[in-house]
């Protein structure tokens, strides 16, 4: 793959299956066994330093939590919590990095939410049959987001949303 943050969109699948197993199978072995695929997928994810593959894990992670209702003891979920933090914390810096970034080092980084909006403007034109396929690259260059502190104020170009949902 061209790109980890995609590799990580693959992962999350995984991660969803074994979450799932690891609170609702009914063999203790099964339990543990996805327990410890969820860990390895997740340090996958974490590898990548894909923000969003990290933030849907969490989420996936939090709607297990509130499904399990008392399956797993809550002391279990803030191990499982603080392992992650750690895990990341040791084996990403980058993407720590990544989520501190506050208009420091890379627009893609820190204007996320920009991107996003100027994604939703594009949608907003053409919410039904949208821009074509491979076309998002050339009509987002009217939403193109300015970056304080450049020389050349518009020269990033959104090639694309950095969202799969967008």
């Amino acid at each position: 793959m061209n790109n980890a943050d995609y590799f990580a969109t693959f992962l999350l699948i995984g991660i969803a299956a074994t979450v799932a197993a690891a609170v609702f199978a009914a063999n203790l072995q099964w339990r543990l066994t996805a327990a410890a695929a969820t860990g390895l997928m997740f340090f996958g994810i974490i590898r990548t330093a894909s923000r969003g593959a990290t933030l849907a894990s969490l989420a996936i992670v939090i709607v297990a939590a509130i499904r399990a209702r008392g399956r797993i003891p809550r002391q279990v979920w803030l191990l499982v919590a603080l392992a992650g933090l750690i895990a990341a914390v040791i084996f990403s810096p980058s993407l720590i990095g990544k989520f501190l970034d506050r208009n420091q080092s890379d627009p893609y980084n820190y204007a996320r939410i920009g991107i996003w909006k100027s994604s939703l403007e594009v949608i907003a034109q053409r919410p039904l049959l949208g821009v074509g396929f491979g076309q998002f690259v050339h009509v987002s260059k009217r939403f193109t987001f300015p970056v304080e502190g450049q020389v050349a104020r518009y020269l990033k170009r959104i090639g694309m949303a950095h969202s799969e949902y967008l």
